[in-house]
């Protein structure tokens, strides 16, 4: 399990934690079993890209907080509003930023630790 997984997986719990929704209510709201997203919480999975993608459809996660860490946790809108999303532009930005963060862990990966 890589650094990437782990810190991945952290985010989405402390999230789900502080909606005060159960691993069996979240993992229901993203469409997988109890099981895939508890090994997600404590890295023991790669999370895959539909979870992501539904993750961020399903919230009002920032992609770029769940999967880096950085900026705001909120894509600065309420749920209400996520019917303004055009879900094929979602995906496309999504598709972008996992292939970054692949990228980046390849470079990151790559690099020898003296």
């Amino acid at each position: 399990m890589s650094d990437i997984q782990t810190d991945f997986g952290r985010r989405i719990a402390h999230y789900r934690k502080s909606t005060g929704k159960s691993q069996v209510d979240f993992a229901r709201d993203v469409g997988v079993s109890r099981s895939y997203l508890a090994n997600v919480e404590t890295g023991a999975n790669e999370p895959s890209f539909n979870f992501l993608a539904s993750v961020v459809a399903s919230t009002s996660l920032s992609a770029d907080w769940v999967i880096t860490g950085v900026g705001d946790m909120s894509r600065g809108q309420s749920i209400a509003c996520s019917a303004l999303i055009d879900p094929a532009s979602l995906v496309d930005d999504l598709g972008k930023i996992v292939a970054t963060a692949e990228r980046l862990r390849s470079i990151l990966l790559s690099k020898t630790v003296c």
